[in-house]
C-alpha cells in the first residue's frame, strides 16, 4: 500500500507498507542544513518512524483526525526552532 500524504501546507510523507509488514517511509520535512538542525531532523524521524508503525499495524493515517494530529505536531516541532 503506497500513500502520499499532504500535511496542509507544511508538506507530505511518503508511505509504503509492505504485505509481509515492512515498510518504508520518506517526507518533505527534514532539514537540508543536518549539522545545524540535527536535533530538528531527530524529531522528523522519530515522527516518520510513527506514522510507518501506524500505518503497518492497520491505523487511517489518512483520516483527517490523524491528519489534524500531525500537522499539530510539525507545528509545534518547528515553532522550537
Amino acid at each position: 500500500m503506497k500513500t502520499h500524504l499532504v500535511i496542509g501546507s507544511l508538506g507530505h510523507f511518503d508511505v509504503e507498507v509492505y504485505a509481509n509488514g515492512g515498510g518504508n517511509i520518506s517526507s518533505s520535512f527534514h532539514s537540508d542544513n543536518i549539522f545545524e538542525d540535527d536535533t530538528y531532523n531527530a524529531q522528523i524521524d522519530i515522527i516518520e518512524s510513527l506514522v510507518l508503525a501506524h500505518a503497518a499495524e492497520g491505523v487511517d493515517i489518512e483520516a483527517q483526525d490523524y491528519v489534524d494530529g500531525l500537522e499539530t505536531t510539525l507545528e509545534s516541532i518547528g515553532n522550537q526552532q
